[in-house]
């Protein structure tokens, strides 16, 4: 783990270095936003440490915006990075080496490895829209309008693709994107029919709601599916129980009865065949019985483990960013100096 460090001498050493060096007059406003940039960093910092990832990016990128500075990025790469979202991890360690002294080999040797990584989970994808200037959105976030500047770069796995245009058919496509690969799509939009409404990022919107709520379906089914095994395995563990505990007393009445009649072999007059026929289907009745709760005991654990794997593998809701980890990040540690 990176060596954690205090933010507050760094900052106000910082500070005190930008005043001097700015004209007289906005000196006592410039001088605020180095304290504020390291409250925000420090907030952010704490935020990391706590896992609250979202909020600690937005905690860095206000410091960055106050006061550009290596550390801030070096905290937001790992943040992004963390929160699953590779595209913006790399991009935001690269400005980081680019702008770390060569000194800092320590943090620049993590940052660079931290960087290769996440570049491992990154997907390309070219866009072809027919027609031009048809809004873009994947996972519901807005990405442009066709022909896209430069190809579409995604973390690994699947994605809400959706192509609105007026006077057209909303497109929503589902694009599996696969680490290191490169994707080509082409995708035509078909002539809305109907009176057109107002569509552009609303559309979009609507449709990963869409997606959102099919998402939920599936895992409340699921879920509902795993309370009813679970039902029904809790009570064929129970009914296996009871005929367990029930057959005892049969048993315990079949051997009193067993050793009654053994008894009166040895007198006379002979026993009943009738007594012996009854003796033998007794027991064959209780060691069915044996059997039926074996079978409720095993089914009911069967099932209450499918349960168990129902429940815990239920998909919960979609985020409003959507993207799917494949495996984890090497864990660096935050910075606390800036």
């Amino acid at each position: 783990m990176a060596e954690i460090r205090t933010a507050p001498k760094l900052c106000r050493a910082l500070a005190a270095a930008l005043a001097l060096l700015l004209p007289s007059a906005p000196r006592a406003q410039t001088a605020v936003a180095p304290a504020e940039a390291s409250r925000h960093f420090e907030r952010g910092y704490l935020l990391a440490q706590q896992g609250s990832l979202e909020a600690a990016i937005d905690e860095f990128n206000q410091a960055y915006t106050l006061q550009p500075h290596p550390s801030v990025l070096y905290n937001l790469g790992q943040a992004y990075a963390a929160s699953g979202r590779a595209v913006e991890a790399v991009e935001t360690l690269s400005r980081f080496l680019e702008q770390a002294p060569a000194a800092d080999g320590e943090r620049r040797a993590q940052a660079a490895a931290l960087m290769e990584y996440q570049a491992q989970r990154i997907g390309v994808v070219s866009l072809t829209v027919t027609p031009d200037d048809t809004s873009i959105s994947v996972d519901g976030v807005a990405r442009g309008r066709s022909p896209l500047a430069k190809p579409l770069e995604l973390v690994a796995g699947s994605h809400a693709l959706v192509l609105a245009r007026p006077g057209y058919q909303t497109r929503v496509e589902t694009v599996q994107v696969v680490g290191k690969a490169q994707l080509g799509l082409a995708l035509v939009l078909q002539p809305e029919r109907a009176t057109p409404d107002d569509r552009g990022a609303s559309a979009s919107r609507r449709a990963f709601d869409s997606l959102r709520n099919d998402w939920q379906a599936r895992g409340q089914l699921q879920r509902t599916s795993a309370i009813i095994a679970g039902g029904v395995a809790l009570a064929s563990l129970t009914t296996a129980g009871v005929l367990y505990v029930s057959n005892q007393k049969g048993y315990d009445d079949w051997r009193r009865d067993s050793r009654a009649f053994a008894g009166r072999l040895k007198g006379a007059p002979w026993p009943s065949g009738r007594e012996l026929d009854s003796l033998l289907a007794r027991e064959t009745t209780l060691r069915n019985r044996d059997a039926w709760a074996l079978g409720l005991a095993v089914f009911g654990g069967v099932l209450g483990t499918t349960s168990l794997a129902l429940w815990l593998t239920a998909p919960n809701a979609l985020p409003n960013h959507l993207s799917i980890q494949l495996g984890s990040s090497p864990w660096l540690g935050y910075s606390g100096s800036f």
